[in-house]
């Protein structure tokens, strides 16, 4: 498995190296580009590792004379540990290396790629802006590179115009550094905030409503600041057209943005809690293409489309198209690992307890720090049994204890005796529908929904699916 995954690492440095290094030209075309390599770790575990190059020059560079920077490199490493680069990466760094078992949508594409000491990088975007190459192994799992590319044209202002090959693009206006607030900063009253924590109605900030950025990098900035010593407070950005895809940004510091995974939808925006000061962007992602869930209901779609926007977990990446196995099985690990998620992955000193919990494993983390705040306690103090199915009862114990274990007044009888406050707190507050098996195993349309009701619940939105 590692040798094959290796060779999978071959084809993201093959993509990688289509994006010029910074080669000086006056008037050439420069673009920025997004690489993306989707696939399933030694583990089995769906996984995405991401990269972004920004202005690079496209007219002047031929394929072979560009390197690559390593940062695909390393951000596939975090995502698949465990696996070296075979020595094919070599190859390919000589010219020698066959494509002969890789796939290209469009087909055009590999005829350049393979031609890479004289095709530049202008040939390869006349035939597409986002290019696809599969690499399907003898096991059956495939692993896809996708590379996107946006216009950045000398008169737009240094700023992403989208282009597709002989149409010209048009000029749009600047937007803020990404690691820079926008002028003049939304101030959150102490006022607002108690009146706020009185009603349980978030915040709505004074602005007029934001059209949600296609990228991160066309998308304005929005600084939002909160009185000093508040803590979860809930604010409500307003929002055109928003949809499951919405997702909110945080802008740190450093320049490096990230997702809030908790921010829920409502009619008319976006709710997140703040701790503290913060810069943020409003982006719609890209819907994913799933194969398998035309039959499903809006609702069901949408939770589908929520889930995999904000990182949750995401559909088995395919040969042409990807698949979400709605009826697939959902395990215990798993469902640790999504709770951890929706909590940006926060870093734990927590020490693994479980004698079945192996530690450096994808899941190793995710089942620490739930053990550590109460939210798992295993079937025993030493058996945790992650591979197991999860219940919809048992996801509904785990989200019980997350909130704090409260009052219960309702009665679920379907629920085991252990599980039976939680069941009726989880139904009353509409995590899950009422009659529900809840002894029975979860899919992962199941959790998908049942993920997207916690975060409106947790955040107040009445968006609820069925």
């Amino acid at each position: 498995m590692k040798r094959n995954l290796a060779r999978i690492l071959v084809l993201v440095l093959l993509v990688a190296l289509l994006v010029p290094a910074a080669v000086s030209a006056a008037d050439a075309k420069t673009y920025d580009a997004v690489i993306t390599l989707t696939g399933l770790d030694k583990d089995n575990q769906i996984q995405t590792a991401e990269v972004k190059r920004d202005a690079y020059v496209a007219e002047d560079a031929t394929l072979s004379t560009l390197f690559a920077d390593g940062a695909l490199t390393e951000a596939a490493k975090a995502k698949f540990p465990g696996v070296g680069l075979s020595a094919k990466f070599d190859e390919f760094l000589k010219g020698t290396a066959s494509l002969d078992d890789v796939t290209f949508d469009p087909e055009a594409a590999k005829a350049i790629v393979a031609d890479r000491s004289n095709k530049t990088v202008a040939d390869l975007v006349a035939v597409a802006t986002t290019i696809k190459a599969t690499w399907k192994l003898e096991e059956g799992k495939e692993y896809v590179v996708e590379l996107a590319f946006t216009e950045k044209s000398s008169s737009s202002g240094g700023v992403p115009v989208p282009v597709t090959p002989s149409t010209p693009s048009t000029p749009s206006t600047p937007s803020p550094s990404p690691s820079a607030p926008a002028e003049g900063a939304i101030a959150v009253t102490e006022e607002e905030v108690k009146a706020a924590e009185e009603s349980g109605e978030p915040v709505a900030l004074d602005v007029e409503p934001v059209e949600a950025a296609q990228s991160s990098e066309d998308a304005d900035t929005l600084s939002v600041d909160i009185p000093e010593g508040a803590e979860n407070v809930k604010v409500q950005i307003p929002v055109k057209s928003v949809t499951p895809n919405t997702v909110v940004k945080m802008v740190k510091a450093d320049g490096t943005e990230v997702i809030l995974p908790k921010a829920a939808v409502t009619e008319d925006g976006i709710v997140i809690k703040l701790d503290e000061d913060a810069v943020l962007k409003v982006v719609e992602v890209a819907p994913a293409a799933y194969s398998d869930i035309a039959e499903l209901t809006d609702a069901q779609k949408d939770a589908i489309a929520f889930t995999s926007a904000r990182g949750l977990f995401k559909g088995f990446p395919g040969d042409s198209v990807n698949s979400f196995q709605p009826e697939g099985n959902f395990t215990r690990y798993q469902f640790a690992a999504v709770l951890y998620r929706m909590e940006s992955e926060p870093a734990t000193t927590a020490e693994i307890t479980f004698s079945d919990v192996d530690s450096g494993k994808w899941y190793s983390d995710p089942v620490a720090w739930a053990a550590d705040k109460g939210i798992v306690i295993g079937y025993s103090a030493e058996i945790f049994a992650g591979s197991d199915s999860v219940t919809r009862q048992q996801i509904a114990l785990m989200m019980y204890r997350y909130c704090g274990k409260p009052e219960v007044t309702a009665t679920e009888t379907g629920a085991s005796v252990w599980a039976a406050d939680a069941m009726s707190w989880a139904i009353a507050n509409g995590l899950f529908a009422s009659g529900v098996d809840a002894q029975g195993a979860a899919s992962r349309l199941d959790v998908a929904v049942v993920m997207e009701n916690f975060i409106n619940f947790l955040q107040g939105s009445d968006m609820a699916a069925e």
